[in-house]
């Protein structure tokens, strides 16, 4: 639409389109980063630094991000 001149008539609607291009298009760098990391620990090609941590607040922070599709899934964990 942008290359098109479609909305060249509203700044505050192209400035909005853009952001949505730019989050994007991170998100497909941080995938294609997250998929060259998997490619180098089945390579053996990453090494590994283990570090101690309190795993509760963890798993605590990825089960409120998981609550919502549980819920439409009509599943529940403890």
């Amino acid at each position: 639409m942008l290359l098109e001149g479609a909305i060249y008539d509203s700044p505050e609607r192209q400035n909005e389109l853009l952001a949505i291009v730019n989050y994007e298009c991170d998100r497909l760098i941080d995938a294609v980063n997250r998929i060259l990391d998997i490619s180098r620990m089945e390579a053996g090609m990453m090494d590994y630094r283990f570090l101690e941590g309190d795993l509760p607040p963890i798993i605590q922070k990825i089960g409120l991000k998981l609550a919502p599709l549980a819920q439409r899934k009509k599943m529940s964990w403890s």
